[in-house]
């Protein structure tokens, strides 16, 4: 079963990002997150492939979409190690990446966002250092693939975001 994060570009478009999404995967489920605006969709199928699909069909209303690939509690240790390994599993050698979190609700990541991101940044290249033994491409404005952490208060999903001149 495969799961992606949809965030509506507007928070007055949810609905119709629901229905757009019921469009494309009528066997899908559709559920609400807590927070207004954030919608998960659970369908049979790669969530990579979905996600791209997302991207394509409904562009007028959706914001990010990220497939989701893990999931941890929302504590700095926990989505470090979660995003290292989705970093480690889904980053090529010679691929630029970035890291970026979007936090909602109540959790335990108090430290400002861009003190989070350069942190859990950092143990993403030292980790594809180690494994390639090669200096990662860190690009912050157009990278390959952006490992992404979505914290929806006391849960974090972590997934990636991966550009269309990235997905050789």
């Amino acid at each position: 079963m495969g799961r992606v994060l949809v965030t509506a570009r507007d928070l007055t478009l949810e609905r119709k990002t629901r229905w757009e999404l019921l469009r494309q995967f009528p066997r899908a489920r559709v559920r609400r997150s807590p927070f207004k605006g954030v919608l998960f969709l659970e369908a049979e199928g790669d969530p990579l492939l979905m996600a791209d699909r997302i991207r394509e069909a409904c562009p007028d209303s959706i914001g990010r979409v990220t497939p989701l690939l893990v999931e941890s509690e929302s504590t700095l240790e926990a989505v470090r190690q979660s995003a290292v390994e989705v970093g480690l599993s889904q980053v090529r050698r010679n691929e630029s990446f970035s890291f970026r979190v979007y936090k909602r609700g109540s959790h335990g990541l108090q430290s400002p966002t861009p003190d989070i991101e350069r942190e859990i940044g950092t143990a993403i290249l030292e980790s594809l250092y180690r494994r390639d033994m090669l200096r990662p491409r860190v690009e912050l404005a157009c990278p390959d693939v952006v490992v992404v952490a979505e914290v929806l208060g006391p849960r974090t999903a972590i997934g990636i975001i991966r550009s269309r001149q990235g997905s050789r």
